[in-house]
Formats: C-alpha cells, structure tokens, sequence
C-alpha cells in the first residue's frame, strides 16, 4: 500500500473530525502560535535537557581522547633530577670523603615504528569520537520523539477530559430533566434509573481521564523542566505526511542509510577491528624508538667535578610473555571483532523488523482513525433522527441520550485515534533516523502551502 496516497486521502477526509469536533479542538489546522510555542519548548529540550548535556560531555571527552592519541606520534622529553649526600670511607684509619651529589638528565624519545599499534589507537579514539557524536544525534532524536510524544498525550489527554465532561454535564441535565417528568406523571422511572446508570459509568470515565492527564502534565514536566502551557491553548501537532517515505521499500532503504543504531554498530564493529590492529601491534611486533640523552652531573660516582654525557641511540623493544599472553590478547580481540559483525548483521534484521512494524502500526493507527470517524459521522446522523423523532413521540428521552453519549464517546475515541497516528508518524520517522526539528519546519510549511 502507498502510505503517501493513503495520507492524502486522510488529508481530504479530514472536514469529517471538523465537523464532529468543536473549534478549539480541530485537527485539520493547528493554532500558529501555539505550533510556535511546541517548537520554542522542543527547542530548549535540545538544547539543556540533562540527559543531552550528559552525552555532549561524552563528546568533549572523546575528543580530548582522541587529542591524545595522535600525540603519540610527537616526541616525548623526560627530565629527572636528583641531589644528595654521599659518604665514602676507604679503610678503617682513612677519613670518610663526604659528597653532594647532583645529577640531572634530558631524555627525548621519538617513536619511529611500532607495526601499526599507535596508528590503531588513532583510528580507535577518532571511531570513539564518531561514536559519542553519533550518540548526540540519537540522543536528540529520543528526546524529540518523547517531547513529540508527551505533547501529543497531553492534548489528547484535555480533549478526552473536555469531553468526559460534557457527557457527565449532557448525562446530569437529561437525567434531571426525565425526573422533573416522573414527577409530573408523564416520564418513566425504569430511564430515570437508566440515565442515572450511565451517569454513574460517565463518572467513572471522567475520574479516568482526570487520572490521565495528571500523568500526560507530570510526564511533560519531567521532560520539559517547566509546567505545560495553558491547557486549553494546547493544539494538535500537524502530522508530517508530506516527509513520510511513499512506500515501505523506500522505508527500509532510508532506514538502512540513517538509523543511528545501525550506525553505532558499524562504528563498534570498525572500533573492534582496530582493537586486534592494536594488539597485533602492541603484543606481537616489536617497537623502534629513536633516544637521545644528555645528563649533567656533579660530585657523583665519588668523583668530585663536573661531567656531561650525551647519547643517541636506535632501540627496540620487543617483550614477550611467555605463558603466550600475547597469543589470548589476540585471540580474544579476533573473537570480539567476530562478535561485532554478527551483532550489525543481526541490528539489520532486527531494523527491518522495526520499520516494517513501524509502518504497520501507522497504517493501523490511520485504518482505526478513518474508522472511528466514520462511526462518528454516522452516530450524529443517528443523533440528528433520534431528535426528531423524540419530536414526534417515537423515541423515549432515554433513546436521545444514549445517543448524545454515543456521539461524545465516539468523537473522543476519533481524537484519541488521531492522536495514535500522530505518535506513528513520528516513531516511524525516528526509526528510518530522519527526526528532527527541519522536519517539524517542512511539515508546517506544507501545511501553509496549502
């Protein structure tokens, strides 16, 4: 199925929720400040959000590490120094000669080869900076998605309120308006013990859905370190449909180029692959330094006086356990690097999976919200004959409320199924890796296009 056609169809469709739904709670167009406010709000979620600010320090220190790895390649100066007392006695009737001995030595090293083992460290700590850069990306997509997703409930949240309120005020006046008749003779206690009974489960909806919004206000608190604007200012996030991939192919291909996991996993995978360049370098080659020395010394050995010595030299160290250490640090860096790849092959079957659920789950949502709406349209059609019947005699009052509360019920649910579609669009976005705010500017300036 053409996921694009189908959400061009529900852009079409979309007067019906309009009509059923009072203004302030529309969903073919959100209110331009209020869409201003989201993305002001999302913004600093962006930009301080704890959890954000914890990986951009990761960032910061993997940049340092990686700073230091290339300086290997510098020379390293070593400088040590010492001063003391000596005492030397030469027979048992000589005086002891006494000594301060001083003593200061300038070593410079230069790494010439090492067989790979530092261009590995290298290579490791810039694939650890790729990572925790990476790593920001992801995070700020979670945190835009959750932002997106806590928004979303939270309207969906006052919207179910609204209208558990007003099927408790619509199910009170219609209940007392059949008990003023029984008293007068004309009603029937059996509708008046009816419409207390649906009261009752109204009641017990609206306590649910007060819950519900204490717990979409406590999550976009947590999220967004401040309290949610005025509830009754909060409008629908426009859906991104216009930047949605046309087919699930298209998903798939988009996914396998941008998702952030699958990324992370090849740099893991190219990390490991330096690690065994490294201990084949570190534990199995030998390492050749260039050294140059000076030392300056005084009053030292027993001889008084100064003396300088100067050397350069060619060396290489090579040392080796026996007990064939180098051999498991080898092998278990080859078994780390095997386990690497069979993890990204198995984050691209696992990615397929995801997408394909993630669109499944947005053609569902959009199915069940084309068809709640329709129950929507036509429980007002049946609301609209019920009246007029109630009119003309043919229809008890217990008839036009069940109605009216069917009709409330059914708007809600459509609200709630719109809702739905929303939090899958952009979870299917946030799978194929592309979620972002530009997205968030895109939409709204096709929505204004239009």
């Amino acid at each position: 199925m053409n996921l694009l056609n189908l959400c061009k169809r529900h852009s079409r469709r979309r007067w019906v929720i309009g009509f059923l739904v009072s203004v302030n709670m529309g969903l073919s167009a959100a209110n331009p400040a209020a869409a201003a406010d989201y993305k002001e709000a999302l913004a600093r979620v962006l930009d301080d959000h704890k959890r954000l600010l914890g990986v951009q320090a990761d960032l910061r220190a993997s940049e340092a590490v990686f700073g230091k790895a290339r300086a290997a390649w510098a020379p390293e100066l070593a400088v040590s120094g010492n001063i003391g007392h000596s005492s030397q006695r030469v027979g048992a009737d000589n005086e002891a000669s006494s000594l301060a001995p001083r003593e200061m030595t300038f070593s410079l090293n230069q790494l010439v080869w090492d067989f790979g083992k530092t261009r590995a460290e290298i290579d490791r700590a810039a694939l650890q900076r790729q990572l925790s850069s990476l790593t920001v990306v992801t995070t700020k997509q979670d945190l835009l998605l959750e932002g997106l997703t806590a928004y979303i409930n939270l309207h969906r949240a006052r919207v179910t309120l609204d209208y558990a309120r007003k099927s408790i005020d619509n199910i009170r006046r219609q209940t007392g308006q059949e008990e003023s008749m029984v008293a007068l003779g004309s009603g029937l206690p059996t509708d008046v013990l009816q419409a207390k009974s649906q009261l009752a489960g109204a009641q017990a909806r609206g306590v649910l859905a007060h819950g519900a919004l204490d717990a979409a206000v406590n999550r976009y608190v947590a999220l967004y370190y401040e309290e949610p604007p005025e509830l009754a200012s909060i409008q629908p996030i426009p859906i991104p449909f216009e930047v949605l991939p046309a087919t699930l192919e298209d998903a798939i291909d988009i996914a396998f180029e941008s998702n952030s996991l699958l990324k992370r996993l090849a740099l893991q995978e190219q990390m490991a692959e330096a690690e065994f360049r490294r201990v084949k370098g570190d534990e199995l080659t030998p390492a050749f330094n260039l050294i140059a020395q000076a030392k300056f010394k005084e009053n030292t050995d027993n001889i008084r006086g100064q003396r300088k010595e100067r050397l350069i030299k060619f060396q290489m160290d090579f040392p080796f356990n026996l007990g064939l250490a180098s051999l498991r640090s080898r092998e278990a860096a080859r078994e780390n690097l095997l386990s690497a790849r069979f993890r990204f092959d198995d984050a691209q079957d696992t990615l397929i999976e995801q997408v394909r659920n993630s669109w499944q789950g947005l053609l569902t949502a959009r199915g069940n919200a084309d068809f709640l709406m329709n129950q929507a349209r036509i429980t007002a059609e049946f609301l609209e004959l019920a009246r007029q019947e109630r009119l003309l005699g043919t229809r008890s009052l217990i008839d036009v409320l069940t109605g009216e509360t069917a009709l409330i019920n059914a708007e809600s649910f459509a609200t709630s199924a719109e809702a739905d579609v929303g939090i899958a669009a952009f979870t299917l976005l946030r799978t194929i890796g592309v979620l972002s705010l530009d997205v968030l500017e895109e939409n709204q300036a096709d929505l204004g296009s239009h």
